[in-house]
This record gives structure tokens, sequence and C-alpha cells, in this order.
């Protein structure tokens, strides 16, 4: 059924998950908003977060653009629907800066100097985009997982060497 939503051309009949649906077309993306009454969330095509964050945040997420908060979560593709999930990424601002966090962990953007250099030292095991490195605020150690071969590292701040886990 059309849309009285501006930008959007199609909705749903009916609520799905308690969302009312709109939906539409952006530069040949597809644009899902929902709307719960008090919450209006779109998606934002995963294609712009490539390069910038590890694969699988660009691939396993939905990037559903809170117009309240300002920011972007990252909610599972199992579970897209769910607000208020423990597993959702949200990429904020910062200062100047913009940090994707959870839970006071934060995901290093796969082209910062920190990324490309544990890069370098695991580069027999795989390429920048398929490592994760992620720091703990309170800890100050950084996490690194590579989790196609389920390995993973960590460099405490103690002594910065990378230690396995495994």
């Amino acid at each position: 059924m059309p849309s009285m939503v501006p930008g959007m051309q199609l909705s749903t009949k009916k609520t799905f998950d308690g969302y009312s649906i709109h939906m539409g077309l952006k530069d040949v993306e597809l644009v899902v908003q929902a709307t719960d009454g008090l919450s209006t969330f779109e998606t934002i095509p995963s294609t712009m977060f490539e390069g910038i964050f590890p694969l699988h945040f660009e691939r396993d997420y939905i990037h559903w653009y809170d117009f309240a908060a300002g920011s972007i979560q990252f909610r599972l593709k199992s579970e897209p629907w769910n607000a208020s999930s423990e597993t959702i990424w949200v990429l904020c601002k910062s200062g100047s800066a913009w940090r994707l966090q959870r839970a006071g962990r934060t995901v290093v953007s796969s082209n910062s100097r920190a990324s490309e250099t544990i890069a370098r030292v695991l580069r027999s095991l795989s390429v920048v985009t398929g490592i994760h490195v992620i720091t703990n605020s309170s800890s100050r150690d950084i996490d690194i997982q590579i989790p196609a071969l389920q390995l993973d590292f960590l460099i405490s701040r103690d002594d910065w060497r990378m230690c396995s886990k495994q």
C-alpha cells in the first residue's frame, strides 16, 4: 500500500513486531523505515561501511539509523527488530570521531594505523578486514579476533605483547 512518509513509496498494512514499516528506493538501494510511535529507525546500506570496519560488521548486521539518538545501530541479521538486544553495536559520535561501541568495548577501524599494524603481524592468517581489533575501556587491553579461524589474541596494556588466548 502507498506510504504517507516523505521519500517512501510503500508501507505494510499491518505492524511488524510493533513497528509500522515504510519502504522506498534511494539511489537504487531499498530503504526500510520502522516506527513504533516513540522511535524511528531507517536502514543504511552496508556499502557505507565498506573497508571501515571488519567484514563481519558490514555483512552480518542490519544498520539502522536512530533518528532520536543520531546514532547507527548494528543489529544482527538474525534479530533485526530487537532494539534492546545485547548484541547491538552502536556507532555514535564522540567528540570529532565516530566510535562503534558496545558495553565498554570499541571496534577499531580497519583502516586505522593500529589495525593495519596488527594485520601486518598476522598477514599470513588473514587480511585486515578479517581481523577484529577491539579495545576494552576498563582494562585498556586490546582483543584481537580472527573469527574465520576461531583465533583470539590479547595485547595487555601491562606488557604490550600479543599473546594467543588458545
